[in-house]
């Protein structure tokens, strides 16, 4: 333990001096004062409470991870956490009432001593943690997946009504010509609408599907044994630098699906984004014929032409045609890769609500599991159980 800590955990000391432990627990049952606690978070107050005060943390209780017993200016208090998203206090109840500025106080103290904890011990901590991968990342993969298929399917669906709307107006007749040209403009307008709204669904839905691709790759990379940059490097790499990285077989087996992939980020995802394929843009005079959209680049300070004309609107008639390939690219990728063993394994990873392990050290076992789809379907099983009774607050 370095001096800085020493002298940290001092001044936590310092600050908690009138807060003391309870070796013996009361008989009489606890009754809550306050409730839903959120600031500081429960798992501060647990971590610091026990690591630089050295109060035990009892954890008999269901859906709570933990109970502090301690006595605070007379009174005897039990801090308790609920499910890991908030805690209370709770006096032991032997017919005295606790004024309400006596938790407050013991809050504001919590409060102080955790922020000291948290900028002087924690963070220097996790900055050293953070250069060596020694941390976990979320795994979002379910929740920009889950968003592209809605809006996929809800863009295949107005297009297939504003298809069956074109055939019906080719069919059309009227009693009279007047009538007929009403019902046709009518019938072109919704056409329309919903071409556009078709448009608009199916732009976000790529969105999130390249969203997704972030989380493929994260985790593609925490399967990587043998690893030449650190995940800080990588998340500063190019969309197809991580990809190359972190799926260095499905490249090389399928450069085709890559290249597919590769040109659809290029020419429709930045197009959407940022326009102009993911490059800055500007209108340029051309002699005799006026300003044009020309693409330039800030890191190479140069400009050229745009691969096509991509000042077209984004919301047009052939706008849905337009992305329907997009789709089977995505189902080939997604569906490519599920058929490798490996692939498998890190989709069946990202289906899964678990945070995604970068650490060579703690990532051990799932690596080794990697090349077997059974074997790590069983691992999986095993850590979703422990999660969800984590989640429900369960021992």
């Amino acid at each position: 333990m370095g001096i800085k800590q020493l002298f940290n955990d001092r001044i936590i000391r310092i600050i908690l001096a009138e807060v003391t432990e309870l070796t013996v627990v009361p008989l009489v049952r606890s009754r809550v004062v306050k409730t839903k606690i959120s600031s500081p978070p429960t798992w501060l107050v647990a971590s610091m409470m026990s690591e630089v005060m050295g109060f035990k943390l009892h954890d008999n209780e269901d859906k709570s991870y933990w109970q502090i017993h301690l006595m605070f200016r007379g009174f005897d208090i039990c801090l308790r956490d609920w499910k890991g998203w908030s805690w209370s206090i709770d006096i032991f109840d032997s017919g005295s009432t606790i004024p309400d500025s006596i938790y407050d106080s013991l809050i504001q103290k919590l409060a102080s001593a955790c922020k000291r904890y948290e900028n002087s011990i924690l963070k220097p901590m996790w900055n050293h943690h953070l250069q060596s991968d020694d941390f976990m990342i979320r795994n979002t993969f379910r929740k920009s997946y889950g968003h592209y298929w809605h809006l996929r399917e809800l863009s295949e669906q107005r297009v297939a009504a504003a298809n069956v709307l074109k055939e019906e107006q080719e069919k059309d007749t009227a009693e009279s010509f007047d009538n007929l040209i009403a019902h046709c403009f009518k019938k072109a307008s919704q056409y329309s609408e919903l071409n556009s709204s078709a448009s608009i669904l199916c732009n976000a839905a790529i969105l999130f599907f390249y969203a997704s691709t972030e989380n493929i790759f994260d985790i593609g990379f925490s399967f990587l044994n043998n690893r030449k940059v650190n995940y800080l490097t990588f998340r500063s790499m190019d969309w197809a630098e991580r990809f190359k990285t972190s799926l260095p077989e499905f490249v090389s087996q399928h450069q085709k699906i890559y290249d597919a992939m590769y040109r659809g980020l290029k020419d429709q995802r930045h197009q959407i984004a940022h326009g102009f394929g993911g490059e800055e843009s500007g209108l340029f005079f051309v002699p005799g014929i006026g300003y044009r959209p020309i693409t330039y680049t800030r890191k190479k300070n140069k400009v050229g032409f745009p691969n096509k004309d991509k000042a077209a609107s984004l919301v047009d008639d052939e706008i849905a045609n337009l992305h329907s390939g997009i789709f089977e690219v995505f189902d080939s990728f997604e569906k490519t890769l599920r058929s490798t063993p490996k692939g498998h394994c890190i989709m069946r990873f990202a289906d899964s609500f678990l945070d995604i392990p970068l650490s060579l050290t703690n990532g051990t076992e799932m690596r080794q599991l990697a090349e077997d789809p059974a074997e790590f379907e069983h691992w999986m099983q095993h850590q979703e159980y422990w999660l969800e009774k984590a989640i429900n607050g369960e021992r």
